[in-house]
């Protein structure tokens, strides 16, 4: 059983029947970041910069490629490229060595009315609507991906219609309105690193880290941190239609008058998780807001915490996370540890109780990038 469908037959705390891991091994793409695809499994189109492949920019690739083929892409930078009513894999080399670039007026990469893996690209862009990743109507698969340089940026990630499987995304470094935002029939999101944003024209505008909505989604296992999203909160989930997980997240040191704030939208659960500004007094809304309909369960929450109706819930803890370096992980005085969700099934990769925050869970033995 996977998470969204332990969710879905309504797990909570106590729950004698929540016996599996929140993420079990249904999903068999084991592929990680980086991973161009084992020799059995070659692509049937190469693209490589100096001529040694069937063609030098990706987009010719693309065009010539049929449902089920396979794009292999050689390390170094690519113009935009634009994917509609295909059924493809789009690999590169590696984020870091791989590039799409918009340039200053095209979203790197457009996915429309398909069915597409991409794994192993960085994007950049300086598109001011849709500047990384434009996704419509689609069913993707996102391995490996990092957003970066994106100046002046709209929406990093625009992800609308269809559904998501995302792992190893880094969004860092950009200038932006919204870092991702998705209406989708199902997501699901681990080991996202958001650092390093801010919005256009500083500390007094209003941008936004997440926008959640959609019918079912769950992140987890991920970072937002270092950003300047505004007057903005880091996650916005209030639109949300249907059933949503937020857990094992860490939310921490993003400046503004916005700060960390969160807003937990109605059927969400947002457990596991920490929020926490440090000492940064401008960050005056850092905090958690319960909708109606929503559960907000065993967190630390160094801010306010206030329901409209929502249920906060047991287990919530605040005070200072007590973090060691520059990854956000905790030292052996956190309160954090051994503070998550008792149940056995959220329990860490060694069997201890869940620790809080984005390395806490069966899923939390990641490095962040």
């Amino acid at each position: 059983m996977t998470a969204l469908a332990m969710l879905l037959v309504g797990c909570r705390v106590g729950d004698e029947a929540c016996e599996s891991p929140p993420c079990d091994s249904e999903d068999t793409d084991t592929a990680g970041p980086g991973d161009t695809g084992s020799a059995a499994d070659p692509p049937d189109w190469t693209v490589c910069g100096d001529g040694t492949g069937d063609f030098e920019e990706v987009q010719d690739a693309v065009d010539a490629a049929t449902d089920g083929d396979v794009i292999g892409v050689c390390e170094g930078t690519f113009e935009w490229v634009s994917i509609e009513r295909r059924d493809i894999e789009l690999r590169g080399a590696g984020s870091a060595l791989t590039i799409l670039d918009g340039g200053a007026a095209n979203t790197a990469l457009t996915i429309a009315d398909s069915a597409v893996t991409v794994r192993g690209l960085g994007l950049t862009s300086g598109a001011p609507q849709y500047s990384g990743l434009d996704g419509t109507d689609s069913d993707l698969i996102l391995r490996d991906i990092r957003i970066s340089g994106a100046d002046p940026g709209g929406y990093v990630v625009w992800l609308f219609g269809g559904t998501a499987d995302v792992d190893e995304l880094l969004i860092e470094g950009n200038t932006l309105e919204t870092a991702w935002y998705s209406d989708l029939t199902s997501l699901v999101a681990r080991h996202v690193v958001i650092r390093d944003n801010e919005t256009h024209g500083g500390s007094t505008q209003t941008g936004r880290g997440i926008g959640l909505s959609g019918t079912d989604f769950e992140f987890s296992n991920s970072q937002i941190v270092d950003n300047d999203f505004g007057e903005g909160p880091t996650i916005d989930g209030r639109a949300a239609e249907g059933v949503g997980w937020i857990w094992n997240n860490t939310i921490a040191d993003n400046l503004g008058g916005g700060g960390s704030r969160i807003y937990v939208g109605q059927n969400t659960i947002f457990e596991n998780n920490i929020v926490s500004n440090g000492d940064d007094p401008g960050a005056s809304h850092t905090g958690v807001t319960a909708t109606p309909g929503s559960t907000v369960q065993y967190n630390l929450i160094d801010g306010y915490r206030t329901a409209t109706s929502g249920d906060l819930g047991e287990g919530n803890i605040e005070g200072d996370p007590r973090f060691e370096g520059d990854d956000y992980a905790l030292s052996e005085f956190s309160p954090a540890i051994d503070a998550g969700n008792p149940i056995e099934a959220y329990n860490d990769e060694d069997g201890t109780r869940n620790d809080m925050g984005a390395f806490g869970g069966p899923s939390g033995g990641w490095t962040t990038p």
